[in-house]
């Protein structure tokens, strides 16, 4: 059996229900493959009872009770916490083909290759679109998107206890959604969960704010300590994720042809993270005609088009999933 697990709110409902329609609707053939457990901090009843409708074999797991096991607040930064690392836990107590995912995607075709990838030792997960040597570590370091606007970062210290594991090897960042065979790597899931439940308190005592993406940063510190380099397969993101918005922009974004999704390489597209609306202006700055060394209205115009789209996918989706109706015969 394959599993997905995802954690969600009241806040994500719609999107709890277009990723599960969505799902259903592009692996209708191998559905009965797949497990999907959705971690409910505050779901409404309605809503976990059209999911079960939708799709009697969901899991519903309360994840209040992790909230209680860490002794953490229902502050709305404390929920979010709990659905963040929620589902590291949560998906460390399971066996097989695991995908851990952001509620607020959707699917647009098939992804039976990645769990297959998965079968074979790998871990998959969209590239962030950088990686850095952890020589680089304990000093800042640079990520150059070749625009005028730089980004400094001041790199994350390795772990206590990592140094060996870690020094000396360069990093494929990935971010959500990571598919992997956990009876093979599941101390990667245990110490990043482990990792995330300490330096949160770490970052509490010390009276910084917590940056979520060390989520992410101990997630992939951990893939690179136990994981062969050889074995990590980031996917590019134009096809999974759309991180930094590379379904819209002008050489990557998404188009239709004939009635299905690709990118502009003709790339096949996997999943989309269904708010990518809220960065969409990012593609319209000034940085991306110094990129493209094209002018930036025409820009805009390649960029609209493959935002609509997606926009209009997700309506189409939500209207299906909303409606209620029986969807296919499992």
């Amino acid at each position: 059996m394959k599993h997905i697990v995802l954690s969600s709110s009241v806040e994500l409902s719609r999107e709890t229900l277009v990723f599960v329609w969505s799902f259903n609707k592009h692996h209708q053939k191998t559905r009965n493959d797949y497990q999907i457990h959705i971690l409910s901090y505050d779901l409404p009843d309605g809503i976990l009872d059209r999911l079960r409708r939708m799709d009697p074999k969901i899991i519903i797991f309360d994840l209040t009770q992790y909230a209680t096991e860490y002794n953490w607040s229902s502050s709305t930064s404390n929920k979010v916490l709990t659905c963040f690392n929620g589902r590291i836990k949560y998906a460390s107590t399971l066996d097989g083909i695991v995908m851990i995912s952001d509620v607020d995607y959707f699917w647009v075709s098939n992804t039976d290759v990645l769990f297959d990838l998965a079968s074979l030792g790998y871990v998959v997960g969209p590239n962030a679109g950088f990686g850095f040597d952890t020589t680089l570590m304990d000093n800042p370091w640079r990520l150059n998107h070749k625009c005028k606007a730089e980004f400094e970062c001041r790199a994350l210290p390795i772990p206590d206890g990592y140094e060996d594991r870690l020094k000396g090897k360069r990093i494929k960042f990935l971010a959500f959604p990571y598919i992997l065979d956990v009876n093979k790597y599941r101390i990667v899931l245990t110490e990043t969960e482990r990792l995330f439940y300490y330096h949160r308190f770490k970052a509490l005592k010390s009276k910084n704010s917590l940056d979520f993406i060390k989520i992410h940063w101990m997630m992939n510190n951990m893939i690179t300590a136990y994981v062969p380099v050889e074995k990590i397969y980031p996917v590019p993101p134009h096809q999974l994720g759309g991180i930094r918005n590379n379904m819209v922009l002008f050489d990557t974004g998404i188009f239709d042809d004939d009635g299905i999704l690709v990118a502009r390489d003709y790339s096949p597209v996997y999943m989309v993270h269904g708010r990518f609306f809220g960065g969409v202006q990012k593609c319209y700055n000034s940085f991306l005609e110094h990129v493209y060394n094209r002018k930036l209205e025409d820009i805009k115009k390649a960029c609209k088009g493959s935002v609509l789209l997606l926009e209009n996918e997700y309506a189409k989706l939500l209207k299906e999933a909303m409606d209620g109706s029986r969807y296919m015969e499992m």
